[in-house]
């Protein structure tokens, strides 16, 4: 269960690096 939710948050982090990276 922890792994999982981990999983999440580490999507949604490299999400956000993907965004910022698009903004540059």
């Amino acid at each position: 269960m922890i792994i999982c939710s981990n999983n999440i948050i580490m999507q949604k982090k490299k999400k956000e690096i993907a965004k910022m990276q698009t903004l540059d």
